[in-house]
Protein backbone atom coordinates (compact mmCIF):
# COMPACT_ATOMS: atom_id res chain seq x y z
CA UNK A 1 0.00 0.00 0.00
CA UNK A 2 2.86 2.36 0.99
CA UNK A 3 4.47 1.66 -2.57
CA UNK A 4 1.48 2.07 -4.49
CA UNK A 5 0.97 5.75 -2.47
CA UNK A 6 4.77 6.50 -3.38
CA UNK A 7 4.18 5.95 -7.07
CA UNK A 8 0.89 7.77 -7.07
CA UNK A 9 3.12 10.90 -5.77
CA UNK A 10 6.00 10.25 -8.10
CA UNK A 11 3.64 10.18 -11.34
CA UNK A 12 1.87 13.14 -9.84
CA UNK A 13 4.69 15.06 -9.91
CA UNK A 14 6.37 14.01 -13.06
CA UNK A 15 2.82 15.20 -15.26
CA UNK A 16 3.22 18.48 -13.43
CA UNK A 17 6.87 18.85 -14.53
CA UNK A 18 6.07 18.10 -17.93
CA UNK A 19 2.82 19.77 -18.18
CA UNK A 20 3.86 23.37 -16.50
CA UNK A 21 6.49 23.56 -18.40
CA UNK A 22 8.15 24.86 -21.58
CA UNK A 23 11.84 25.10 -22.19
CA UNK A 24 13.99 26.21 -24.58
CA UNK A 25 14.14 23.12 -26.36
CA UNK A 26 10.99 22.59 -26.88
CA UNK A 27 10.78 25.91 -28.27
CA UNK A 28 13.46 24.83 -30.48
CA UNK A 29 11.34 21.86 -31.85
CA UNK A 30 8.27 23.48 -32.16
CA UNK A 31 10.35 26.34 -34.51
CA UNK A 32 11.95 23.04 -36.44
CA UNK A 33 8.00 21.52 -36.97
CA UNK A 34 7.17 25.80 -38.36
CA UNK A 35 10.13 25.72 -40.09
CA UNK A 36 9.07 22.18 -41.42
CA UNK A 37 5.16 23.45 -42.23
CA UNK A 38 6.33 26.65 -44.17
CA UNK A 39 8.62 24.59 -46.26
CA UNK A 40 5.85 22.08 -47.51
CA UNK A 41 3.89 25.14 -48.01
CA UNK A 42 1.58 24.76 -44.83
CA UNK A 43 1.28 28.57 -44.01
CA UNK A 44 -1.86 27.45 -40.80
CA UNK A 45 0.03 24.99 -39.00
CA UNK A 46 3.08 27.41 -39.55
CA UNK A 47 1.13 30.05 -38.06
CA UNK A 48 -0.80 28.50 -35.63
CA UNK A 49 2.81 26.99 -34.08
CA UNK A 50 4.02 30.49 -33.87
CA UNK A 51 1.20 31.73 -32.25
CA UNK A 52 1.30 29.60 -29.56
CA UNK A 53 5.05 30.32 -29.03
CA UNK A 54 4.61 33.97 -28.76
CA UNK A 55 2.13 33.20 -26.21
CA UNK A 56 4.00 30.62 -24.05
CA UNK A 57 7.34 32.30 -24.52
CA UNK A 58 6.44 35.53 -24.04
CA UNK A 59 9.44 36.73 -21.67
CA UNK A 60 12.79 36.46 -23.91
CA UNK A 61 14.41 34.45 -21.13
CA UNK A 62 12.32 31.68 -22.07
CA UNK A 63 13.76 31.15 -25.74
CA UNK A 64 17.35 31.06 -27.16
CA UNK A 65 19.16 33.63 -29.55
CA UNK A 66 18.95 31.04 -31.89
CA UNK A 67 15.37 30.61 -31.88
CA UNK A 68 14.66 34.49 -31.62
CA UNK A 69 16.77 34.79 -34.45
CA UNK A 70 14.70 32.11 -36.20
CA UNK A 71 11.20 33.35 -35.02
CA UNK A 72 11.83 36.41 -36.74
CA UNK A 73 13.12 34.14 -39.71
CA UNK A 74 10.03 32.68 -39.71
CA UNK A 75 7.66 35.40 -39.24
CA UNK A 76 9.27 37.61 -42.65
CA UNK A 77 8.74 34.54 -44.61
CA UNK A 78 4.58 34.20 -43.20
CA UNK A 79 4.89 38.02 -44.12
CA UNK A 80 5.40 37.53 -47.61
CA UNK A 81 2.98 34.49 -47.77
CA UNK A 82 -0.10 37.13 -46.46
CA UNK A 83 1.82 40.72 -46.92
CA UNK A 84 0.52 41.25 -43.52
CA UNK A 85 2.53 44.24 -41.66
CA UNK A 86 1.98 42.87 -38.49
CA UNK A 87 4.33 39.73 -39.29
CA UNK A 88 6.89 42.65 -40.26
CA UNK A 89 6.72 44.25 -36.86
CA UNK A 90 6.40 40.40 -34.66
CA UNK A 91 9.63 39.25 -36.78
CA UNK A 92 11.53 43.04 -36.06
CA UNK A 93 10.45 42.61 -32.23
CA UNK A 94 12.42 39.17 -32.44
CA UNK A 95 14.77 40.52 -33.92
CA UNK A 96 15.48 43.27 -31.38
CA UNK A 97 14.61 40.81 -28.71
CA UNK A 98 17.68 39.09 -30.28
CA UNK A 99 20.15 41.55 -30.68
CA UNK A 100 19.11 42.75 -26.88
CA UNK A 101 19.86 39.32 -25.72
CA UNK A 102 23.09 38.77 -27.32
CA UNK A 103 24.07 40.97 -30.36
CA UNK A 104 26.91 38.57 -31.19
CA UNK A 105 25.25 35.68 -31.32
CA UNK A 106 22.16 37.26 -33.25
CA UNK A 107 24.86 39.33 -35.94
CA UNK A 108 26.72 35.99 -36.26
CA UNK A 109 23.32 34.35 -37.12
CA UNK A 110 21.92 36.97 -39.53
CA UNK A 111 25.35 36.76 -41.60
CA UNK A 112 24.96 33.17 -41.47
CA UNK A 113 21.55 33.78 -43.76
CA UNK A 114 21.64 32.54 -47.33
CA UNK A 115 21.64 35.13 -50.09
CA UNK A 116 17.36 34.93 -51.17
CA UNK A 117 16.70 35.81 -47.11
CA UNK A 118 19.01 38.52 -46.55
CA UNK A 119 16.78 40.72 -47.77
CA UNK A 120 14.59 40.08 -45.13
CA UNK A 121 17.12 40.61 -42.47
CA UNK A 122 17.82 43.98 -44.11
CA UNK A 123 14.16 45.23 -43.38
CA UNK A 124 13.89 44.22 -40.00
CA UNK A 125 17.20 45.94 -39.62
CA UNK A 126 16.41 49.03 -40.97
CA UNK A 127 12.61 48.74 -39.17
CA UNK A 128 14.65 48.23 -36.23
CA UNK A 129 16.59 50.87 -37.00
CA UNK A 130 13.52 53.46 -38.11
CA UNK A 131 12.04 52.43 -34.57
CA UNK A 132 14.61 52.85 -32.36
CA UNK A 133 14.89 49.24 -31.47
CA UNK A 134 11.56 48.91 -29.93
CA UNK A 135 9.57 47.29 -32.66
CA UNK A 136 6.52 46.61 -30.58
CA UNK A 137 4.98 50.10 -31.77
CA UNK A 138 2.03 49.72 -33.89
CA UNK A 139 1.94 51.10 -36.91
CA UNK A 140 -2.31 51.90 -38.70
CA UNK A 141 -1.11 51.36 -42.42
CA UNK A 142 -3.08 54.44 -43.25
CA UNK A 143 -0.94 56.62 -41.13
CA UNK A 144 2.08 56.14 -42.89
CA UNK A 145 2.61 56.16 -46.40
CA UNK A 146 5.13 53.82 -47.30
CA UNK A 147 6.61 55.84 -50.00
CA UNK A 148 7.43 58.44 -47.14
CA UNK A 149 10.07 56.21 -45.17
CA UNK A 150 13.61 56.79 -46.90
CA UNK A 151 14.78 53.40 -46.61
CA UNK A 152 18.17 54.48 -47.47
CA UNK A 153 18.75 57.42 -44.97
CA UNK A 154 16.51 55.95 -42.10
CA UNK A 155 17.59 59.21 -40.37
CA UNK A 156 15.70 61.20 -42.34
CA UNK A 157 12.60 58.65 -42.13
CA UNK A 158 9.17 59.63 -40.98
Amino acid sequence: MTKNIYFFIVLIVVVILIGCGRDSSSATDDITVAEEALNRNDYETARSLCEGLEHANSDSAAMSVNDLCRMSMLYMLMSDIDQADDNTLTATRYYDRAMAMNADSASAFYNRVDANRSAHVQIMARLSHILGGHSTIYLDEDSIAIDSIDFDNPENAL
